[in-house]
């Protein structure tokens, strides 16, 4: 493994940890919004009941109030021991309210001192939390651009090593090759002897004539024409018929297609065979269309300009 591969790892494995470290922040982030949210659930929770508390004592106050007037009415009157009597309930129960709402705001006081300190305590962790995330992100920001530079240099590494193995492998194909060229041109040489050297027994010549294929103009038509139905059977239903190429395009922007090249009709052809001289251009012209578009099409799926 090289450096540069270890270094790109190694930064890697970094960021990661980093990652993680910013997902445990985010998780701890959460767990104190979430108890904020319920101290604030809890102080509107007493602050209702304290306003519950201070509304009894109001409507204590009220009857206590009623009662006591009424029975300064009736002093002295009928009904005077039964008045003195609700009177003296609605003290009790005007104490009662007071005294739960003393508790209650006692209560409240010590549970706002309490909340208070520890939702100061939890802003304090949220921003340590969130300038630690700040940190961290600086850190990975960093550590990319430090990384985008190395897989650069990676890449041109790996391109490097594969172009040389490449480059290799295509020699050591070209020597295979070299061999088998100079095999075939001693083959035909001694086929070719063999040949001339038996004129004067036709039978073995003939024998010997028949070890290789005959090669003439009318065979390599046929064969071209075998290999061209053979091509098309195997492969015109998925051929790409309407690619992006300026060599299929018309003057007012229609994709006539590949088909549209493919395709050379037999008067073109008929006319090559019984005036060459007049036609011969445009079957340089036809072949020079059918390569532009070659050429574009394997730009296009090479992804070039």
């Amino acid at each position: 493994m090289s450096a540069v591969q270890d270094m790109v790892d190694h930064g890697d494995r970094e960021i990661a940890d980093l990652q993680a470290k910013l997902t445990d922040l985010a998780d701890r982030r959460n767990v104190a919004q979430d108890e904020l949210s319920t101290i604030a659930q809890a102080r509107e929770a007493r602050a209702k009941a304290l306003s519950e508390a201070r509304s009894q004592v109001e409507q204590a106050q009220a009857s206590h109030t009623e009662a006591h007037s009424y029975a300064k009415l009736r002093h002295g009157k009928a009904g005077e021991k039964r008045a003195i009597k609700d009177a003296s309930g609605a003290k009790d129960i005007l104490d009662k309210a007071n005294d739960a709402l003393r508790q209650v705001e006692h209560e409240q006081a010590e549970a706002s001192q309490a909340d208070d300190l520890r939702e100061q305590e939890l802003h304090e962790l949220l921003h340590k939390l969130e300038i630690e995330k700040e940190a961290h992100l600086a850190e990975i920001e960093a550590m990319t651009k430090g990384l985008d530079k190395a897989r650069s240099e990676l890449g041109q590494e790996k391109h490097a090593q594969f172009m040389q193995a490449y480059q290799e492998k295509e020699s050591q194909l070209n020597d295979l090759l070299d061999q088998v060229i100079a095999a075939k041109v001693g083959l035909l040489q001694l086929h070719e002897t063999a040949v001339q050297d038996l004129k004067d027994w036709p039978d073995l010549q003939r024998d010997v004539q028949r070890l290789r294929q005959p090669d003439n103009a009318t065979i390599r038509l046929i064969e071209a024409s075998l290999h061209f139905v053979d091509t098309f059977l195997a492969d015109a239903r998925d051929v790409e018929q309407q690619p992006p190429l300026k060599s299929v395009r018309m003057w007012n922007g229609t994709n006539v297609g590949v088909w549209s090249k493919l395709f050379i009709p037999d008067s073109e052809l008929s006319m090559y065979l019984s005036n060459p001289h007049a036609s011969v251009v445009a079957l340089r012209q036809r072949r020079e269309s059918l390569m532009q578009l070659f050429d574009e099409y394997i730009a296009y799926l090479n992804g070039d300009e």
